[in-house]
């Protein structure tokens, strides 16, 4: 009888997709989204527009335009005072393509994938069909004793761990900062001991800096800044978060040009280029950095809104320093409530209170009692959310 791929049933289920297909009621208040609440700014919409209409509607090449690389390149050089060649920048339809051919590139025989965990879903899964051995990924590594911060001393654990701890060397190990589902965001004390280890294990760095324009404290670390690590990092952007722009598929990566190069070989086989109407959004888009200045502001409302909330009702959190997510722990709810996770009282909340949240269980299993709550929402929508919830806990 023919079979299906045993590498595919290997892949992670997401719990709140089937919460979500079991009762789609149009007053569901959804803390569970991914994605900014507002609506692309009109002059990037207008942009789009007027690529249609002059019809760049064509391929690009797999890298993406000459212009939108050109934009990007400008933009980093104003905004961040980095300064990358072309050849070490290429777009794409998205953050996810890129994390998948980063680690089509970069991982090989018995090189392992370190993750810290909790983490998001496609790192998991994607490593699981990267690898070229069901052996070597991916590696866990346990954030929680650290406030769910990585630490070198957490990847020497995992390492110390292994079976065969010299087939570290070459490995790939990814970061994600601001941090989903946690919100958390690295401090350069912990990435500095990141470091280390990584020159100490000869390792890659996949860098996903989605979040980046949404931290609350300004003392954002580049990972890549710090000492030897430009060489041997691979950094993948999104225009999703700041811009509102999820539904466009527009992301980038900034990488040594060796491994640029073999990325969009890459894409350029599996996937092919990103949307030309896109790329056109994405440079009126680069060309204006207020937007992001304007949400970080009522996401920051949101989030004292929120772990004010979660203070009053003494529910653990830690708290997060970007993103619009919190992660907090419900085990004393699981266990006073009698529910057997915090999967439960996702369903719990659901049926009852009519507020959508995420399981944990969907970042990693050693999470069954957190769960994710997105404040991407307008400000009434979220205390009406909390609202409900009170009740229910009442």
């Amino acid at each position: 009888m023919r079979q299906l791929s045993s590498r595919f049933q290997m892949l992670r289920k997401t719990f709140l997709g089937s919460f979500l297909s079991r009762k789609q009621q149009e007053d569901v208040i959804s803390l569970c989204i991914g994605e900014p609440f507002f609506d692309t700014p009109q002059h990037i919409k207008e942009r789009g527009i007027q690529a249609i209409n002059k019809n760049k509607t064509k391929y690009t090449s797999a890298n993406g335009s000459l212009a939108t690389r050109q934009a990007i390149q400008s933009f980093l050089s104003q905004e961040y005072h980095a300064f990358y060649d072309l050849d070490s920048i290429m777009v794409s339809p998205g953050a996810k393509p890129l994390i998948t051919a980063a680690l089509a590139v970069l991982t090989g025989d018995w090189r392992y994938v370190f993750i810290p965990a909790p983490y998001y879903p496609p790192f998991y899964n994607i490593s699981v069909l990267q690898s070229k051995s069901l052996l070597s990924c991916p590696m866990l590594v346990d954030t929680r004793e650290d406030d769910f911060q990585i630490t070198g001393e957490a990847i020497k654990r995992v390492i110390g761990n292994l079976y065969d701890e010299e087939s570290v060397d070459s490995s790939v190990l990814i970061l994600n900062s601001p941090n989903n589902p946690t919100g958390v965001v690295y401090t350069r004390k912990n990435l500095e001991s990141v470091a280390k280890v990584v020159k100490e294990y000869d390792m890659w760095v996949i860098l996903d800096e989605s979040y980046l324009d949404f931290t609350y404290n300004n003392d954002y670390c580049f990972f890549a800044d710090l000492s030897d690590m430009a060489e041997r990092t691979v950094v993948i952007r999104s225009f999703s978060k700041t811009y509102a722009m999820t539904g466009w598929r527009m992301g980038y990566v900034l990488g040594p040009p060796k491994v640029v190069n073999n990325i969009n070989a890459y894409m350029n086989n599996c996937i092919g280029c990103a949307s030309s109407i896109s790329q056109e959004a994405a440079i009126a888009a680069l060309q204006s950095s207020v937007m992001a200045d304007d949400v970080r502001e009522s996401f920051l409302i949101n989030r004292n809104i929120l772990l004010e909330w979660l203070t009053d009702n003494s529910i653990p959190f830690v708290e997060p320093q970007g993103a619009f997510y919190v992660f907090p722990d419900l085990s004393e709810y699981c266990f006073s409530g009698g529910f057997k996770d915090a999967t439960e009282i996702v369903g719990y909340c659901l049926e009852k209170a009519r507020v959508a949240i995420t399981p944990g269980l969907d970042f990693g299993d050693m999470y069954k009692n957190f769960v994710r709550i997105s404040y991407s929402v307008s400000t009434d929508k979220l205390k009406q959310a909390l609202v409900r919830l009170e009740e229910l806990i009442n």
